[in-house]
Order: C-alpha cells, then sequence, then structure tokens
C-alpha cells in the first residue's frame, strides 16, 4: 500500500494474499461515515430559491434542503452499520480473525503501516519493489520477470514523467502502431510532446506476437503494410494543417489533427528494426532505427549498415540522427554475480517470447570461418554476444569499445534486474556525464 490506504483502500487491499504497508501508511479506518451538507440558509443569503418536487417518503433523503429527520437518521443508521458488519466480516476472513476481534481496532480507528503490522492487519512492511518481489514470489514467477505498473486512467505514464523533469527525453520503444488508429496516435504524442515543453521522441513498430493480432482483430499477415501507413500518416498529420489520405487501410477527407507537436515539423522518429527490410524501408523513409535488444552485435552492425545504405540513396541528410540501441543490462558486484543475472532473465526471455511458439525464436546454429556449423545455446547466446554484462568496471570498458565497435552512441538500457538498474544509474553511468 502507498502513503494512504483509508477506509476504501484498505478494504481493496483485504483480499490480497499478502499485504505490503510502509511504515508511515496511513491504514484504515475500518469504519463508514455518511452523511450530508446542508446548504438552505447559504442560499438564502445569496438569494438562491431552491426548490425540490418529491416523490416518495424519503426522496429528500440526500438533498441540502433540510437535515435528515429522525426516521431518517434511524435509516442512515441501519445502512452504516449494516456496511460496517460487512466490512468486518471482510476483514476477518481475509485476516483469519474473529469479527468481534477486528472490531477492537476497527470502529473508525486509523492507523500507521507499524502500528496495522503490530494488529494483523498488514503482512510485511516493505516499499513498492518488496511488494512486486513478493507478488513475483506468490505467483512462482522468475525473480527478474517484468512487472507491469496500471496507472490511473486518464494520466499516461509519459504525462508523470513530463510533471516532474524539465529535462529528461521521453520516448515510447516502441508504439505498436498496427493496433492504433493513426490520427489518434498523432493526437496523443503531439499533446506529450507540447506538455513536456518538446521533449519527445517517438518510437513505433509493427509488433511480433501472434496472441496480440488475435487480441486486436488484426491479421497478422498485414502487420508490415499497416505499421507502415500508420507512420505515414501520422507523420503526415504532423505536417500538414489539414489531412486528406486514402490508403490500403485508412481513409480520411480534410481532417484537422490537433494539437501540433512542440518540435517542428514533427519529434524524432524511430523506427523499429529487427530485419534487413525494416532497415531499408525506414532508411527509405528518411526515419532513424530503432535497434532491438536480440540482435548480436554483428548483427547490429549488418542492420545499420543496410540503414545507411537506403537513407543514401533515398537523398536523406547523413547527419543530424541518433541511433539508438537498445541492449539487455546486466550490472553487479562481480561478473559471475551478473553472468548469472543475464542467464535467468534470458531464459525467461526464451521461455515466453523469444521462441518457436511466438515465430521469433533466435537463430540456434552459426557458421564457423571454417565453413562448419556450430549450435548455439539460446541461452548462452545473450551472454556471448548480446547483453552488456558485468561488475561495473567491466561494464564501462565494454561501452567504451562498443561505442567504437559498432557506433554506440545510444544506449537504451533494458536492465535485467532492480540492482543492475541502481547499478547502472549509480557506478557506471556517472563516468560518463
Amino acid at each position: 500500500m502507498g502513503g494512504v490506504a483509508a477506509s476504501g483502500g484498505y478494504y481493496i487491499a483485504t483480499p490480497a494474499h499478502w499485504i505490503v504497508a510502509q511504515a508511515g501508511t496511513i491504514t484504515g479506518s475500518i469504519g463508514v461515515l455518511m452523511g450530508k451538507l446542508v446548504n438552505s440558509e447559504m442560499l438564502q443569503k445569496l438569494h438562491v430559491n431552491a426548490f425540490s418536487y418529491l416523490r416518495g417518503e424519503h426522496a429528500d433523503l440526500m438533498t441540502g434542503e433540510n437535515p435528515f429527520s429522525e426516521a431518517q437518521r434511524a435509516m442512515m443508521r441501519g445502512g452504516i452499520e449494516h456496511i460496517y458488519e460487512q466490512f468486518l466480516d471482510r476483514v476477518a476472513e481475509s485476516r483469519g480473525k474473529r469479527s468481534a476481534e477486528i472490531d477492537e481496532i476497527g470502529g473508525g480507528r486509523v492507523w500507521t503501516g507499524t502500528q496495522a503490522l503490530e494488529r494483523g492487519l498488514v503482512d510485511e512492511l516493505g516499499n513498492l519493489q518488496r511488494a512486486i518481489d513478493k507478488a513475483r514470489e506468490l505467483a512462482q514467477l522468475p525473480h527478474q520477470a517484468p512487472a507491469l505498473l496500471i496507472r490511473e486512467k486518464g494520466k499516461p505514464i509519459g504525462v508523470q514523467v513530463a510533471e516532474r523533469t524539465s529535462r529528461l527525453r521521453i520516448g515510447t520503444a516502441v508504439s505498436l502502431a498496427p493496433f492504433y488508429h493513426p490520427l489518434r496516435l498523432a493526437e496523443e504524442v503531439a499533446l506529450l510532446d507540447q506538455l513536456s515543453g518538446g521533449r519527445v521522441s517517438w518510437g513505433a513498430g509493427r509488433g511480433f506476437d501472434p496472441d496480440e493480432f488475435r487480441t486486436f482483430g488484426v491479421p497478422m499477415a498485414e502487420s508490415r503494410a499497416r505499421f507502415q501507413e500508420a507512420v505515414e500518416i501520422v507523420l503526415a498529420a504532423w505536417r500538414n494543417e489539414r489531412l486528406d489520405w486514402d490508403g490500403e487501410y485508412w481513409s480520411f477527407e480534410d481532417v484537422e489533427v490537433l494539437p501540433k507537436p512542440a518540435q517542428q515539423p514533427h519529434p524524432p522518429v524511430w523506427a523499429a528494426c529487427g530485419s534487413p527490410d525494416a532497415a531499408a524501408w525506414a532508411g527509405r523513409a528518411g526515419l532513424a532505427p530503432l535497434l532491438g535488444p536480440h540482435a548480436t552485435f554483428d548483427g547490429l552492425n549488418g542492420i545499420r549498415d543496410t540503414w545507411r545504405r537506403a537513407r543514401d540513396g533515398a537523398g536523406h541528410p547523413a547527419s543530424g540522427q541518433d541511433i539508438p540501441t537498445a541492449r539487455l543490462l546486466a550490472v553487479a558486484d562481480s561478473d559471475a554475480e551478473a553472468a548469472e543475472i543475464v542467464r535467468r532473465g534470458a531464459a525467461w526471455i526464451v521461455a515466453t517470447y523469444k521462441n518457436e511458439s511466438k515465430g521469433t525464436a533466435n537463430p540456434t546454429e552459426q557458421v564457423r570461418a571454417d565453413g562448419t556449423v556450430e549450435t548455439v545455446d539460446p541461452v548462452e547466446r545473450y551472454l556471448d554476444d548480446v547483453a552488456i554484462w558485468g561488475s561495473p568496471a567491466r561494464v564501462s570498458d565494454q561501452l567504451c569499445r562498443l561505442s567504437e565497435e559498432i557506433d554506440l552512441h545510444y544506449l537504451m538500457c533494458a536492465p535485467l534486474s532492480h540492482s543492475s538498474f541502481l547499478g547502472f544509474t549509480e557506478k557506471v553511468l556517472p563516468k560518463f556525464l
């Protein structure tokens, strides 16, 4: 639970198998409060005449014209007691206690997280990371399994970042364009660019998971064409005052898309490039390639070279574009600890989505210089030639070397553990600032 888990917050939390609270979390009360504001005298002073047309004996129960009558007060009290009893039963069942025991610590009393732990209302004290770790444990998931945090509706994570920062770039990596209406996508990204003062970089991709395409009702065979058309529409909506479009999947006539981005003519646009064909299209379109986290280091060079040839052939400028490169990252006190983090993370990746069932399996064979074929372990491949890993000193040296070998100048980190994130930001990143 966060800083406050009042009556409603604790009521929602009670069915959980395990409740983690911070030491100062306002917990409870286990209680019910009902009432109403009587504003008739205020309205008289404001010379406002209010009239109610009622049907039913207690139709004016919650109106602000009159206080509760004795009968109405009795009705409200009965409702409060009924809800309170339900609340007690709910907490008692979830905490393995009797309702009478909960009543002794309920009745509208408010506790800190520490006090709630002493009274058996929560199971342990900790922060959000501890709660996520416990959820993984209860779900029997690997320690490094990713956690999706659902933010409140109407406040996307990008907007929250814009509110709390002033210089940090805000990016998407990636918006799965085939699943969006392109005009809505254009508006949402442009609005974020305006709210952030022009700090957005927009990354777009086509997707790869057959289950996602089935869920959204989009034929996977159309993914490339839909992705490319959606990106073209978003760019056209940003560049033009009004938009006419007659394409294979979308058609519009004289549409005005607002707002326009703060960055003109538009924010930096990155196209996810996991293959030479994708890199060639991005180059011809003049878009920066977003290089993914699963290609080998040599593979990154090949995709980048394909993109540059296509870009140059289309006559686009040869400078002024970042080439964002995503890499899996593991940082620990020792190389051995970091290697184990990579193995655990790679095993989870291979088991969940980089496999034959998804149609996205990594290569399992490679040809040696002498022409013989070598079998490649899909997990060890990440350790040998994909991830950046090691002690802070080893990772720092590797980054310096990769900046020369694969032109790595815009790194997008994908930490394989929370400790890797902390190790990178606290012990590696300061060396490059």
